[in-house]
């Protein structure tokens, strides 16, 4: 990991900063390994004394086979968790073909060792912009974020696979006092926007099995304000209040 900072002149300056992280897997079929990288790039700027504005945009990528898992059992198990004997091990195998399940009228399949993977990319943009006025100070808050995935795992015994995407918007902005003032306030309002499509989420347990796609969306609006009165220097009073649609 690292980070350089590097000033623009009297009035900006520039933030970069970066992390990487590897190794192989801790479980004996290679799972749970890691393979991510983390970028993120913030700007400052403060154009007069009476405004600074920070964005910042971030972006995460993760590979690997994900995370891993072992069998055991309440009298002890077939192996235990330090063994880390991963489910693609041919030592869990034999176990699946030996295990008899009442549903399926049979043993249990082994599970294939060449399909489980995490394929993520995560990316976002913010900014806060403040600014002083003879209000107090205001404040802006714009976001966005977006999400890509896919994967398959056997982590929890069987099979799952899902391949999503998702978008985030949101914004906020606030109006707030001096609370040094005989009377002070934070008035603001914010919204959210949340839409997601998820054309791929399939499950196996070898005797029920099921296959889905769908989306979803949300959005959310509220405002908020938080009024104070100083009747001394030892005694405050607080009247606060806050509506979600």
């Amino acid at each position: 990991e690292g980070a350089l900072n590097l000033p623009l002149g009297d009035m900006a300056a520039l933030r970069a900063a970066a992390s990487y992280v590897k190794h192989d897997g801790y479980m004996s079929d290679g799972t749970s390994d890691q393979d991510d990288l983390s970028l993120r790039l913030s700007l400052r700027l403060e154009p007069s004394d009476s405004v600074d504005i920070t964005v910042v945009g971030d972006y995460f990528r993760g590979r690997g086979l994900g995370t891993g898992s072992t069998i055991i059992s309440n009298n002890g198990g077939r192996f235990t968790l330090d063994d880390r004997v991963g489910l693609g091990d041919p030592r869990a195998q034999a176990v699946y073909a030996s295990t008899y399940v009442f549903p399926a009228g049979n043993t249990l399949r082994g599970l294939p060792t060449n399909m489980q993977f995490v394929h993520n990319d995560n990316f976002g943009i913010s900014a806060t912009i403040n600014v002083e006025t003879s209000l107090g100070q205001l404040t802006f808050i714009p976001a966005y974020r977006n999400n890509d995935g896919a994967s398959v795992t056997f982590s929890p015994g069987f099979y799952i696979a899902e391949q999503s995407s998702n978008d985030q918007f949101s914004a906020e902005l606030r109006l707030a006092s001096d609370d040094s003032a005989r009377f002070g306030y934070i008035l603001g309002a914010y919204y959210f926007d949340d839409a997601g499509d998820t054309p791929v989420f399939n499950t196996n347990s070898q005797y029920n099995a099921s296959f889905q796609s769908f989306d979803y969306s949300s959005q959310s609006y509220a405002g908020f304000a938080r009024l104070n009165y100083n009747v001394t220097e030892d005694l405050t009073l607080t009247l606060g209040g806050r509506y979600t649609s």
